[in-house]
């Protein structure tokens, strides 16, 4: 990956941000994108372009887009809380107009009408990459090689080979664009995991039951049906609580399936101050999902000092980033997941020792590294551009 030059001067920039879901901070994109304006906002100032959410206000930084309704995909889209942008092209223009350097983090209708017009106006483009082509695909039972592909080339035209430099979250996900033929030079850069999840302080307060959590979309590519599976052919589910905690299509679905299997467990969104008392007491974090190209829970997860056991898919960056035995089950088999569970069911002495071994190897992806990094991308990107934008407005 590019190694990235520091050497630049420290100007203020304005950054345009594409945001359409900004009005659900449970989404892994619009977490990440949310951190960094809040990390950054006293050294740069930020745009932010979004389709809001009826009665939520906000500040002079936002541009409002209406919501596009796209007959047959509206019910899956607010299942998704993922609702899309309806560009207006004049509106973006005198939105853009002012701003040094523009940065995609959702790739749908309105990034492609920003870069467009961010070309015109002689701006930077980056685009970071956080929707995964499975991601969508898996959610409407198209899940063929070509399918992928073609939505690689779509995203890859669209966006990423339109940008002046593409981030991605790990260099899993850098190498699926370059195989895919991305052009453009990228670099790696963790979503960053907020410093406070390293203090969190671990308890055992769960009188007697080992519990399980999981955290994620609940959605088709998340794979959360077979934790309930494996626990249920564990033949220990009367003493195993389970956490789901999330929202997405598949709730409903979901806690029919764990009252069928007899699993008591807790499906659907949670306050993030729960959250964190979660990190602090739960047993064992399980990620049976097949698509991620970071995996953001994961990380907090591990840098709470909880133990991990994760899917080894081949779509996932976390198929060769979980170290120690026990740590990974068979993509799709609830049987392997069932066998992993047992196993540290049976030897929770060692679920904190794996747990202190997973916080140390996350420090390197602590939430301010990243930020600095962002940074300094940022100042190295639009002052690249500059001699170019010389000549444009010369």
């Amino acid at each position: 990956m590019n190694e990235l030059n520091t050497n630049y001067p420290n100007r203020p920039l304005k950054i345009a941000l594409v945001v359409d879901s900004w009005d659900h901070p449970f989404n892994g994109t619009v977490v990440s994108a949310r951190r960094f304006v809040d990390a950054l906002s006293e050294e740069f100032n930020f745009r932010i372009f979004i389709t809001p959410e009826p009665g939520i206000q906000h500040d002079e930084r936002f541009v409002a887009f209406p919501r596009l309704r796209l007959p047959g995909a509206n019910d899956l889209l607010e299942s998704m809380n993922t609702p899309l942008a309806i560009p207006n092209q004049a509106k973006i223009l005198a939105a853009l107009a002012d701003c040094d350097l523009l940065h995609i983090q959702y790739p749908f209708f309105l990034a492609g009408a920003t870069i467009k017009a961010a070309r015109k106006l002689g701006i930077p483009v980056i685009c970071s990459f956080h929707v995964q082509p499975e991601n969508l695909l898996r959610n409407i039972k198209l899940e063929s090689s070509f399918s992928i592909e073609w939505l690689y080339r779509l995203f890859l035209h669209k966006f990423y080979n339109q940008a002046d430099l593409v981030i991605t979250p790990s260099d899993f996900a850098a190498n699926l664009l370059l195989e895919n033929g991305l052009k453009k030079p990228v670099v790696t850069l963790s979503n960053g995991i907020p410093d406070h999840f390293f203090s969190i302080r671990r308890t055992n307060t769960n009188q007697g039951q080992f519990h399980i959590l999981s955290v994620g979309r609940l959605a088709a590519e998340k794979k959360q049906h077979l934790i309930i599976e494996a626990i249920q052919r564990s033949g220990l589910e009367k003493s195993v609580t389970l956490t789901l905690a999330g929202t997405g299509p598949q709730q409903k679905k979901l806690e029919r399936l764990a009252a069928r299997r007899g699993i008591q467990a807790n499906i659907g969104r949670i306050s993030q101050q729960h959250l964190e008392d979660l990190y602090a007491s739960t047993d064992l974090f399980v990620h049976s999902s097949e698509v991620e190209l970071e995996g953001m829970s994961v990380m907090e997860a591990m840098a709470s000092g909880i133990c991990v056991l994760a899917s080894d898919a081949r779509s996932s960056a976390l198929s060769d980033f979980m170290v120690g035995d026990n740590t990974r089950f068979r993509s799709g088999d609830p049987l392997d997941l069932a066998e992993k569970l047992n196993f540290w069911i049976s030897n929770r002495d060692q679920l904190n020792t794996q747990g202190q071994k997973n916080r140390q190897m996350v420090t390197t992806r602590a939430h301010h590294h990243s930020t600095r990094r962002l940074s300094a991308i940022y100042r190295q990107t639009h002052a690249t551009a500059i001699p170019l934008l010389d000549m444009i407005h010369d």
